[in-house]
């Protein structure tokens, strides 16, 4: 992260903890490279500032993405590349072409729908995988 977000992290994060609400992050799992050999992760960096934030990871490349599907039988958490992530966004509409060539016949043009939905803007959704079905838990 840039120091000005790590800093606005830092006092969001401290807004919130008197008031003992899980705060949470949206944020990027993707892995690029720092320098040879090593790699870095925006969930990573903000993992190792708070690590008691819960972690909502947008990676939809695919792999380890399997694009725009509803079957998650086979998918786990770890595979957003944190195991501790809390969900998972494994597919975006409109999917992003470079990321998502491999897995580009799940979508249906490039975008994912509500099943049994007009194919319209209206009805394109990104798809989640999540530890429980109430991931946030209130307070």
């Amino acid at each position: 992260m840039l120091p000005r977000t790590a800093r606005y992290l830092d006092a969001w994060a401290a807004a919130f903890a008197p008031a003992h609400y899980r705060t949470g992050v949206y944020c990027s799992g993707f892995e690029v490279d720092d320098s040879p050999g090593t790699t870095i992760s925006t969930a990573d960096d903000i993992h190792q500032r708070h690590p008691n934030l819960a972690l909502w990871l947008a990676e939809d490349s695919c792999p380890p993405s399997p694009g725009c599907t509803l079957d998650t039988s086979s998918l786990q958490l770890a595979q957003s590349g944190r195991s501790d992530a809390l969900v998972w966004q494994y597919a975006q509409s409109p999917r992003r072409r470079a990321l998502t060539a491999a897995c580009a016949g799940t979508y249906s043009g490039n975008q994912c729908y509500v099943p049994g939905a007009p194919h319209t803007a209206q009805y394109a959704v990104d798809l989640d995988l999540a530890a429980t079905a109430d991931p946030s838990s209130g307070r």
